[in-house]
């Protein structure tokens, strides 16, 4: 027994040291050590190391620093690499934040998500004192901060390709694409969209005048208000001014600049983009943008290709999942001293979670963060609220004769919108392997669902639990119920149905219930007679699991006005994991 309980020990203290490796000996007490990807930290604590792990603090308070990777020690000489740190929800964060920080090695490939909560001092997406900081990213999308904002920064050589990305939340301090104090910091970029609140904020590309190539993008924001006020305080230190998706400004947009604006090369107009418009024959949609006095001297450069109407324009939504996606007959984009004009009319118009263009080239929503593609949406969320001005809603639209496929689309909560959500549209092609998911009781009764526009196959709707409504659904190979409570609400209420070749599955109960032989529920209720084969809406005699121990035998068939499906059980009986382990428990033994 010793021998084995010395063995555990020694094993443990082993595991401590190899998941602290870069925690400094004299600061474990009070610091919360990440030992593992995904790690929630919820708590108060002096500060807290990822050891290059993912994580997130989305609760409590921290007052000391964050290290996604490596530590402040002026001793570490390790390279700071792969840290990952997200702040959200109700986080304080009084310490400095590091995606990577080293004393004596590189600090590359870190990253800082801020989508919720404050930090109240520095933000560093990597640092390194003595070698190059580089390819890191902040991404600031909600919450606060209050103090200065460094996409990467070395003291005593390059700083370069860093990034900074800031689509919602609010900054007031500092915000540098790279710093480097004793060298050069190159090549780094900041990028402003969404609802983004910099009013009070300063922006540089790089610490000196004599930094070069450090851009700064303004792509489709709305301004600190969400109305067209693009306010900052200052801009220091950029090579151009880049305004991409212009046509998703406010309608009258003031670019100002509070205090001044030194060593700022080209301001550029680089693309028009999309927005949520209605296509046909309505008017032009108008947009300008006029800059601040202080670019009177500056020459606004129109990109070449700007007007070109053979192409499609996208551009993701605000603080949602999916695209918006255009294609225009007409477009006119001219400037007058510091001011541009945009003028378009639709041709096409769609938001989609996925847009396959004519090359089959496949455009997805970036989520905040155009240079990391890991966190990329494809879906489309339709909840509380929704409503949508363009001519389609799909979970993937496909241009001339491409496939729709790898749709998704999410739906929940109350809508009075009146349309049609495909799960996939092609204009000239196929849609298939698209899927659509209802959340139990989601009211939509003006929506139509449909598995898809033309030549469709493979396209599924599930639906969870019960208590949905809907107008129409029509056109899906398989719909899939889980989740659902016998006895209970109707889980489908529609107007009509059409139910032709689609395969209904219910896959499981709702748990925790005790269900019996003669138990009901109707899985479809329609106003209007549902169209579909007797074959095609039929499920006999089929298992399903309820919870963990019972098996039901189902039936389901078409009630005899043809205006519902509805589902009873036939018989219960124990699983056969729980019979096994009836069979295979041994006896209690008399205590």
């Amino acid at each position: 027994m010793r021998k084995s309980l010395s063995y555990k020990i020694l094993a443990a203290v082993i595991a401590l040291s190899s998941a602290n490796w870069a925690v400094p000996a004299n600061v474990l007490a009070g610091a919360y050590i990440v030992k593992q990807d995904g790690e929630i930290v919820s708590g108060d604590y002096t500060s807290v190391y990822g050891n290059g792990y993912s994580f997130t603090i989305d609760g409590g308070k921290i007052i000391g620093n964050v290290f996604g990777a490596g530590n402040g020690n002026k001793d570490y000489d390790k390279d700071a690499s792969g840290g990952n740190v997200t702040i959200n929800g109700n986080a304080e964060v009084t310490g400095v934040v590091h995606g990577g920080r080293s004393y004596y090695g590189e600090a590359y490939n870190n990253t800082v998500n801020i989508s919720g909560g404050s930090v109240t001092n520095n933000v560093f997406g990597g640092y390194s004192y003595s070698v190059q900081a580089h390819h890191n990213i902040v991404n600031i999308s909600g919450g606060s901060v209050t103090g200065n904002v460094f996409g990467g920064d070395s003291y005593s050589v390059q700083a370069h390709h860093n990034i900074v990305n800031i689509s919602g939340g609010t900054v007031t301090g500092n915000v540098f694409g790279g710093w480097s104090t004793s060298s050069s910091a190159n090549d780094n970029e900041i990028i402003i969209s969404g609802s983004a609140d910099i009013a009070y904020a300063n922006l540089y590309g790089g610490y000196k005048d004599t930094d070069t190539g450090n851009p700064l993008t303004i792509d489709g924001w709305k301004g600190n208000n969400g109305k067209g006020d693009c306010t900052v305080n200052s801009l220091n230190n950029f090579e151009s001014i880049n305004f991409n998706n212009l046509i998703n400004l406010a309608e009258n947009t003031k670019f100002t600049v509070t205090d001044s604006v030194k060593n700022v090369g080209a301001v550029n107009i680089n693309s028009i983009g999309a927005g949520d418009y209605k296509g046909g024959t309505q008017k032009d949609i108008t947009r300008t943008l006029t800059l601040d006095s202080k670019f009177n001297t500056y020459d606004i450069k129109l990109a070449d290709g700007i007007k070109n109407k053979d192409k499609y324009y996208t551009s993701e939504r605000v603080n949602a999942d999916g695209l918006f996606v255009n294609k225009y007959s007409h477009i006119s984009v001219d400037k007058n001293g510091n001011t541009v004009s945009i003028s378009a009319k639709v041709d096409k118009s769609a938001l989609t979670g996925t847009f396959i263009d004519a090359d089959g080239t496949v455009y997805k929503n970036s989520n905040g963060t155009p240079y990391d593609t890991k966190d990329d949406t494809t879906s489309l969320t339709i909840g509380d609220g929704f409503k949508a001005e363009t001519d389609v809603v799909a979970g993937a639209y496909a241009a001339g004769s491409q496939t729709a496929t790898g749709g998704i689309v999410k739906i929940s909560g109350t809508t009075t919108w009146e349309g049609t959500v495909y799960a996939g549209y092609s204009e000239g092609g196929s849609a298939s392997g698209n899927t659509i998911n209802v959340l139990s009781a989601t009211d939509a009764q003006n929506m139509t669902l449909s598995g898809g526009n033309t030549s469709s196959s493979g396209n599924t709707l599930n639906i969870t639990g019960n208590g949905s409504t809907f107008n129409n659904i029509e056109d899906f190979d398989t719909i899939n119920f889980n989740g659902i409570k016998l006895n209970g609400a109707d889980v489908l209420t529609l107007q009509s149905a059409n139910l032709n070749g689609t395969t209904l599955n219910v896959e499981s109960l709702e748990g925790g219930n005790n269900y019996n032989a003669g138990d009901t529920v109707t899985l479809i209720k329609s106003t209007d007679a549902i169209t579909g084969t007797s074959d095609g809406i039929n499920i006999d005699n089929y298992i399903v699991t309820a919870g963990v121990a019972r098996d039901l035998e189902i039936s389901t068939g078409l009630n005899a006005d043809g205006k519902s499906i509805d589902m009873y059980v036939e018989d219960v009986s124990m699983n056969d994991q729980i019979t096994l382990v009836a069979e295979t428990a041994p006896l209690r033994q008399p205590l």
